[in-house]
């Protein structure tokens, strides 16, 4: 039964092809882009922390010098009562700073807070991880800084003339700020992704539906030509337009010869057949 209407199926055929070979390759775009959208993430956040890292240790080394100076003096850390006044200062100019202490060595593994920003903090003993962190360190590289979730701290180890600790600083800072801030940056840059993603599917749509459009289009000129052969014995006019249709020009034309020496060859052998026939 012939199909009733074979141009409709060709064109649904010429569409779903294309589709198919775009949603092919869409998982590998969808990854790739994932990839850069996460990098780039990773990259910014890095970027924020480092800033604002190397803002609180200029801070942090400003104090220190001030400290330092009293040292030099011949006070010891709990001599120099201005310094709660000036932690008190720097923290009110800066509002992600949650707490600012001072503290002085009780031993070479404890240590206890002089001053600080949370009045409750004063006099207590400083965390071990701190204390730890701060003897890791020499007179060359006198800053550290550890970071969790919500809280960064940076700290400084406070040494004398003769290059032994004598306490250190400890700065908090609120880093969910930040996060939030990597947060948003996350969102935006994955919606323009999936508009990237988006953009590059039709592209590459158009692309593919482009190409193949002109490949059916050669292999229905080219079915054509076949079934006019097969159907009616004819050879229709065939004009070449690309290199597949050039190689089968050649074969039309290879088989449009061959058609015609066996047509050549039947009447031929007709005509024999008539004149042997007895009278």
């Amino acid at each position: 039964m012939k199909d009733p209407n074979p141009r409709m199926k060709r064109s649904i055929s010429g569409f779903l092809l294309p589709l198919k070979v775009s949603l092919t390759i869409l998982p590998v775009v969808i990854f790739l882009t994932f990839l850069l959208t996460i990098s780039t993430s990773f990259k910014y956040s890095s970027m924020l922390f480092s800033i604002v890292g190397s803002r609180f240790s200029v801070m942090t080394e400003d104090l220190l010098h001030t400290l330092s100076h009293g040292l030099n003096l011949g006070l010891s850390l709990s001599e120099l009562h201005a310094t709660q006044g000036v932690i008190e200062s720097i923290r009110k100019h800066e509002p992600l700073i949650l707490s600012l202490s001072v503290f002085e060595f009780t031993s070479p593994k404890t240590g206890k807070i002089l001053y600080s920003t949370q009045q409750s903090q004063v006099a207590r003993n400083v965390p071990s991880c701190f204390i730890e962190k701060a003897n890791e360190e020499n007179a060359d590289q006198k800053f550290w800084h550890i970071d969790e979730a919500s809280v960064g701290v940076v700290g400084a180890t406070i040494y004398n003339d003769f290059k032994k600790p004598m306490g250190g600083i400890l700065m908090h800072f609120d880093r969910r700020p930040l996060n939030h801030k990597v947060f948003d940056f996350l969102r935006s840059i994955s919606l323009y992704s999936f508009c990237i993603i988006l953009i590059v599917f039709l592209l590459i749509s158009i692309f593919i539906r482009a190409i193949f459009r002109s490949l059916t289009q050669s292999f229905s000129n080219m079915h054509g030509a076949i079934q006019s052969v097969l159907q009616n014995k004819q050879f229709i006019p065939f004009i070449s337009s690309n290199i597949i249709e050039e190689n089968f020009y050649r074969m039309y034309k290879s088989t449009k010869a061959l058609f015609i020496k066996l047509e050549t060859l039947e009447r031929h052998a007709i005509l024999d057949t008539e004149d042997e026939k007895p009278e």
